[in-house]
């Protein structure tokens, strides 16, 4: 199956390009990808407080530190929000998760504020959306994470995969 290159228009030199994910994806003692920091493996644990199914309600992303999720069935959505402590480069990425992921495909989309930066129907593990994008302090990033085929009863069921990894601008 053909895959399109998730290239989006840049600000102050950004670029992404689709990247084939060869590495393992580490959640320390190999327990279920979907479970958090308090059942064994060192994922992020995200606000309770939020639910995470609209952009209000976005859960927050921490900085280097995997989040574990999963999609349910029907019309599950997953809304996620990144708020930058100061200006750098924040590397956003997305992708399937956990033993059946090489079947299942994501949308996802990526923006700054209210503005799209990338959208992408075909994430999977072995092409992962992979964005840096230059942000400045008190820049919101949101990452909205749904199902290729909700009418069909989800063709894209399962865990995932999110992590913002930050580095100096530039």
């Amino acid at each position: 199956m053909p895959r399109s290159t998730r290239v989006r228009r840049g600000n102050a030199g950004n670029s992404a390009t689709a990247t084939p994910l060869t590495e393992t994806i580490e959640t320390g003692s190999g327990e279920n990808p979907t479970k958090g920091p308090d059942e064994g493996n060192g994922a992020a644990s995200l606000d309770p407080t939020r639910d995470g199914n609209s952009r209000a309600t976005a859960k927050r992303l921490p900085a280097n530190r995997p989040i574990y999720s999963s999609i349910a069935a029907g019309n599950d959505e997953d809304w996620y929000v990144y708020e930058a402590p100061k200006d750098e480069t924040a590397t956003v990425e997305v992708a399937t998760a956990g033993a059946d992921a090489s079947g299942r495909l994501l949308i996802v989309e990526l923006s700054e504020g209210l503005e799209e930066i990338e959208s992408s129907a075909d994430v999977t593990d072995e092409y992962p959306l992979l964005v840096p994008w230059e942000v400045t302090a008190g820049t919101r990033l949101f990452v909205y994470v749904h199902d290729l085929c909700p009418e069909l009863g989800g063709c894209s069921v399962g865990p995932y995969k999110v992590d913002v990894r930050t580095s100096p601008p530039g």
